[in-house]
């Protein structure tokens, strides 16, 4: 007979979907009834998905395995097997990997899917392949010393660290739609605004590809990163591995004050019921917290910080980071936002990248006001 908290996690929606029409076995029993003893329903309800899992393939020790997939950040093979046992781990992870690549034009499959035959295929990806390796990052010039948003621009004119900070703060103040508004008026100042925004989506637009690369690896914290803003190869390692370092120490929080700011304004544009970690707390999901939620239409926009979510745009595929590669990471993202999309309260899921709200606080905002407001009214 089972327990109460094995009882109540069996009656959660996520654990049913994932189990379906599953009879359990007193093995089952005996193993829930082990792991409940010890632990409330509650106090587990962001691994229920992988206990589910566990009952599903008849996996044994469930304790045991919670125990080590704690103790492990990201996700690996080793990880999945953990999830999903021997026998099934593999095909599960070749799955999330073909879903993952099936826009990667770097694939085969990518232009087989789109009619073209194995050789043609070949001769696209060689293209692509080709013109990327003729970036040649070693022989780029650093730009941070011409920059006046960068401390050492500064620094080499005489001013001390804090000094430079205070410059770059009052530099970078002078950009955003805040600014213009004390300087001009509301309407006046949102209109220069938005003439600044076209005209430099306009300026990136016009160059070309092999120069918007250049400019999305500069931003990146990697080691050809550090090598295409000017630093030896020697210095880059040492770059990547301070940054690294730094990443580590900071402690474990799973949301951003960046992406609270964000939500914070969005919420004084929408009427409605919201969820995100500084109101109300993160809504759950089929045992995932996601990390905004508006409960009327429908919207869940989960917000990727550059870094700990790998922005394809910065960061290469096999740049292992905490255990795992970025491929992982996505494999390991796009699973969660399949998963959440399946909820019948889930209208849209929008996922809005740091870089894009850094680089245009004001539109991203707008442009999720006008989604949750559509959604609102159909």
């Amino acid at each position: 007979m089972l327990v109460e908290q094995a009882k109540k996690f069996l009656k959660r929606k996520a654990v049913k979907e994932i189990l379906k029409d599953k009879t359990l076995t007193n093995e089952h029993v005996i193993r829930l009834n082990k792991l409940f003893a010890k632990s409330t329903c509650k106090a587990l309800e962001n691994m229920h998905a992988t206990i589910a899992y566990f009952v599903l393939y008849d996996l044994n020790n469930y304790e045991g395995r919670l125990r080590r997939l704690k103790g492990i950040n990201g996700t690996s093979n080793y990880t999945q097997l953990i999830r999903y046992g021997k026998r099934n781990f593999q095909s599960i992870v070749d799955l999330q990997n073909r879903k993952r690549t099936a826009h990667f034009k770097n694939i085969d499959s990518y232009w087989i899917n789109l009619g073209y035959t194995k050789e043609e295929a070949e001769k696209q990806v060689s293209h692509i392949q080709a013109k990327r390796s003729n970036i040649s990052a070693e022989k780029t010039r650093g730009v941070s010393i011409y920059s006046c948003r960068s401390l050492s621009f500064w620094i080499n004119r005489g001013l001390t660290e804090s000094q430079a900070k205070e410059k770059v703060k009052e530099i970078q103040s002078t950009n955003g739609l805040d600014f213009y508004v004390k300087k001009y008026g509301e309407a006046e100042g949102r209109a220069r605004y938005d003439v600044r925004i076209k005209q430099w989506l306009s300026t990136l637009n016009s160059k070309t590809e092999k120069e918007k690369d250049l400019i999305n690896k500069k931003k990146s914290h990697s080691v050809s990163g550090f090598i295409a803003r000017g630093n030896t190869l020697e210095d880059a390692l040492a770059k990547n591995q301070e940054y690294r370092d730094r990443m580590r120490a900071k402690p474990n929080q799973t949301w951003s004050i960046i992406s609270q700011d964000l939500f914070t304004k969005l919420d004084s544009k929408i009427q409605g019921t919201t969820y995100y970690q500084t109101k109300n707390y993160e809504y759950l999901i089929y045992g995932y917290r996601v990390d905004f939620f508006h409960k009327e239409s429908g919207t869940v926009i989960e917000f990727y910080g550059d870094f700990f979510h790998r922005n394809p745009l910065l960061y290469e595929a096999d740049f292992t980071m905490f255990g795992y590669s970025s491929t992982e990471k996505w494999n390991t993202d796009n699973f969660r936002v399949d998963k959440i999309k399946k909820s019948k309260n889930v209208r849209q899921l929008i996922v809005v990248w740091e870089s894009d709200y850094r680089r245009n606080p004001t539109m991203v905002i707008n442009n999720l006001a006008d989604n949750i407001l559509g959604k609102s009214n159909d």
